[in-house]
């Protein structure tokens, strides 16, 4: 999973994290900073070996991101955008994803 959290109006705290307890990479970049991009040199510091999902959310909706997590061995997750037409298995693995995330972080 990885999480973008806000601290002020100074810095973010990119986390790329295996679950609640276990964070896999972290760094800071300023506020104003878009997540996307800063996502993209997150992603490239870590490695599945064995196609893991990785959840994200829409801030991460874009080609480079993507290619990113996939290039890292990752199954990018990512909540369909809310004007997309959906086929029902991206909805239905969407909602699997978001489940597992739901349990491992209990919100």
């Amino acid at each position: 999973e990885y999480w973008t959290f806000k601290r002020g109006l100074t810095t973010k705290i990119h986390l790329a994290s295996a679950s609640a307890k276990f964070a896999l990479a972290f760094q800071l970049s300023p506020w104003n900073n878009h997540d996307a991009p800063e996502g993209r040199v997150l992603i490239g510091s870590i490695v599945s070996h064995d196609n893991h999902p990785l959840l994200m959310d829409r801030a991460y909706e874009d080609e480079a991101t993507r290619k990113a997590a996939l290039d890292s061995g990752f199954i990018p997750v990512v909540p369909p955008k809310k004007t997309a037409k959906l086929l029902g298995s991206t909805i239905k693995n969407y909602t699997s994803a978001e489940m597992k995330l739901r349990d491992i972080f209990a919100v």
